[in-house]
């Protein structure tokens, strides 16, 4: 290890007046490491350097210092301080004048011996070798040598070391003779082993030959080799091209080589790549064809793996509807190796033609539908084959029409018939009244009316004599719609009951009766044709007769007529066998009659 030496030189320098002697004084100290020592003669390694400082005592300032003896070794001649290089081994003698601000003059010298460093021999200076392997390292030249790695750590001493570095390494030296040492260096260098890689597996096409991209690291030299007769375009490169031969592509296949050689010893490295060859056949096998415009028609393809057409289809078959005569073109893939073919469809012109707008009509009216004329033939979906068809939809409707030109050729159109709703005019329900009377008939559905009778409000007030039908039109401004509605008349009704007034005892019953009528409503609550009624005073009975909407009311009169009032005595009693006679006035009696 290097030390560096600092010699400081105190010079003592005695001040007195100027009219007394003065005398300067010198007193050398050497700094070595940390510590001021007085000595007149120091050693110390070559390659080092050493401090000299001159300390003045006595005399009077300010001093001036002139340092001699090997000047070409001294840093600063003229300054209290002063610096020695030891570059070569020797003995030198160094000293400084010291002179006051009166002339006085005092001056001192060290002796520096400057020894020789250890003279290494170091094999190998550097190296290489490859990883996982070891090398041995020797040195001489020393009496002590100590080996250390790159982080300063202490892996050896001796003449000699083996060692077995995995990156990069420098070792340093340290040779140690008389008390100096010297350090070198030696550098090793770590080789990873080859890696190569000669892609993958490929397959090409009859007749190509193939760009071959390999990759490699930890090499010195490449080279291509194949088991074929096929030749390179540099096997010495790892981006070359390959040339099949006939005999390559006869064989079928061809295995190609690559191989890397390493540094520092380190083993070659091998990979392989096979080359396949194939073929692709024809892809399309039927021929061209025709169709009608805004038809579709469907190309197939075969032989191949993958295809691409031309219109950007990636299928085996496409279905492809052209407007003019278009030749479609498929690239077909078996991996890498390709064949391109075409198909031609040739384009018809379809029938042009329209129906018109679409059209509202109201309901139950009529419309004529007009394709134009000059086709070849008509279809209407109604089933008619004519170029017109007239229809009366009561619904909304869409009707088509396919039609048929020169070439075969096809083209529908439609038309949508749309039907206004159906008012739904309505004159109301039939009516039934009696003879005389009147009644209200009321049409709704519409915007405004026209009745039968010439009237135009949706409400009307009739008086027929017999059975009348009445007609009314309605209309919602643009539509029309009639509807009708009978008035029956029937007679009016005529005298009800057919039980004249008459007298019964009181507590006897009578039979009403009534005829005429289609149903009947007794003042007693009853609605038989045929009511019985039990007579206790004199009482007016009324019924309703119903017929067809008339009613009629009649009424009957029934007076009582009173019991006699009598008394046939006490009841008695008599003995079995005897008879009795009861009196009384006019009488009947029961079981028996008597007057």
């Amino acid at each position: 290890m290097l030390k560096i030496y600092k010699l400081f030189i105190f010079i003592s320098l005695i001040t007195i007046s100027k009219l007394t002697y003065s005398q300067i004084n010198v007193d050398i100290l050497t700094q070595v490491d940390s510590s001021f020592i007085s000595k007149d003669t120091i050693s110390i390694c070559a390659e080092n350097v050493i401090g000299l400082y001159a300390n003045v005592s006595g005399g009077t300032s300010p001093y001036t210092y002139d340092w001699y003896g090997a000047d070409s070794l001294l840093m600063g001649t003229s300054s209290p301080f002063t610096t020695f290089i030891a570059s070569n081994p020797g003995t030198y003698m160094i000293g400084c004048l010291v002179t006051d601000d009166y002339g006085n003059v005092c001056k001192d010298s060290v002796i520096i011996i400057v020894k020789a460093l250890p003279d290494l021999i170091l094999s190998p200076l550097n190296d290489s070798i490859c990883i996982g392997d070891s090398i041995t390292l020797t040195a001489s030249g020393a009496s002590t040598i100590l080996w250390f790695d790159d982080n300063d750590n202490l892996i050896g001493w001796g003449s000699q070391i083996i060692i077995s570095p995995t990156s990069n390494t420098n070792y340093f030296v340290v040779g140690v003779q008389s008390g100096c040492s010297k350090t070198q260096s030696i550098n090793i260098k770590v080789f990873q082993p080859p890696i190569v890689n000669a892609g993958n597996d490929t397959i090409i096409c009859s007749l190509d030959s193939i760009s071959l991209h390999a990759s490699a690291s930890n090499y010195l030299n490449i080279q291509w080799t194949s088991n074929g007769t096929g030749n390179y375009t540099n096997t010495n490169d790892l981006n070359t091209i390959y040339i099949p031969s006939t005999q390559d592509w006869a064989n079928g296949s061809v295995i190609l080589t690559l191989t890397a050689s390493g540094y520092a010893d380190c083993p070659d490295a091998h990979d392989q790549l096979t080359i396949n060859f194939i073929d692709v056949p024809d892809l399309i096998s039927s021929t061209d064809t025709t169709i009608c415009e805004g038809e579709s028609v469907t190309i197939s393809a075969n032989g191949a793996n993958s295809f691409l057409w031309s219109e950007g289809s990636n299928t085996s078959s496409i279905i492809v509807s052209p407007s003019l005569n278009t030749t479609y073109y498929v690239t077909g893939s078996i991996d890498i190796c390709q064949r391109i073919d075409s198909f031609i469809v040739y384009v018809n012109p379809a029938p042009i033609f329209n129906l018109g707008n679409d059209t509202t009509i109201c309901y139950n009216d009529s419309v004529t539908i007009h394709a134009p004329i000059g086709f070849a033939g008509y279809q209407w979906n109604t089933g008619d084959t004519t170029n017109f068809i007239s229809v009366i939809p009561t619904d909304t409707t869409t009707y088509t029409v396919t039609v048929t030109n020169e070439y075969g050729c096809t083209a529908s159109d439609d038309i949508t018939i749309n039907v206004r709703p159906d008012l739904g005019i309505d004159a109301g329900a039939d009516q039934s009244i009696c003879e005389g009377q009147s009644t209200v008939l009321s049409a709704s559905g519409g915007i405004s009316y026209i009745w039968s009778t010439g009237e135009t409000t949706a409400n009307i007030t009739v008086t027929p004599t017999d059975t009348t039908v009445y007609y009314v039109t309605g209309t919602d401004g643009i539509c029309n719609d009639i509807d009708s509605v009978i008035v029956n008349v029937y007679p009016n009704l005529i005298n009800l009951i057919t039980t004249p007034d008459t007298q019964v005892c009181m507590g006897d019953a009578i039979t009403l009766e009534v005829y005429g009528a289609q149903t009947y409503l007794w003042s007693t609550g009853q609605t038989d044709s045929t009511i019985q009624v039990i007579i206790n005073s004199d009482t007016t009975y009324y019924v309703t007769g119903y017929a067809y909407g008339c009613e009629r009311e009649d009424s009957v009169v029934i007076m009582h007529l009173p019991l006699p009032i009598f008394n046939l005595g006490n009841d008695t009693t008599i003995c079995y066998n005897d008879s009795v006679t009861i009196h009384t006035s006019r009488f009947c009696w029961i079981p028996m009659e008597y007057w």
